[in-house]
């Protein structure tokens, strides 16, 4: 509500410690989406999780995160959802987005451009 972020960064990262998806974890799953949709403030499924070792979840093996539960959970409240990578390093700049994007498409979840959302200004280009 601050205004001082642009989107919300993989706030799903938390459900790698939880990888039972009980009531209590749902609960706080829905109140993170609600609180950014209430802000309008976009979410990103990150990338990055899907190339670390995978967690036993309760239906079987399953990345740290994104979580599709969750994801699934946003999508249906009306959560504008951005796909992304954790470039704490360059190496993980694109592939991450890509995984992101591409698991976004497999679950049905509809995701938007950063650069529409974000409403990035196009440096040396002319543009204001």
């Amino acid at each position: 509500r601050s205004g001082l972020y642009d989107f919300m960064a993989h706030p799903d990262i938390f459900l790698a410690g939880y990888p039972h998806l009980d009531d209590s974890v749902l609960s706080a799953s829905r109140d993170i989406i609600q609180a950014a949709v209430d802000a309008s403030l976009p979410m990103e499924i990150n990338g990055l999780g899907l190339s670390r070792a995978p967690i036993a979840g309760s239906k079987g093996p399953r990345a740290p995160y994104p979580v599709r539960e969750f994801w699934e959970m946003a999508a249906q409240e009306g959560a504008v959802i951005l796909c992304n990578s954790d470039a704490h390093r360059s190496v993980d700049v694109i592939e991450p987005a890509r995984n992101a994007r591409r698991f976004a498409e497999e679950a049905g979840i509809p995701v938007h451009d950063p650069v529409d959302v974000l409403s990035f200004i196009l440096q040396n280009s002319g543009k204001n």
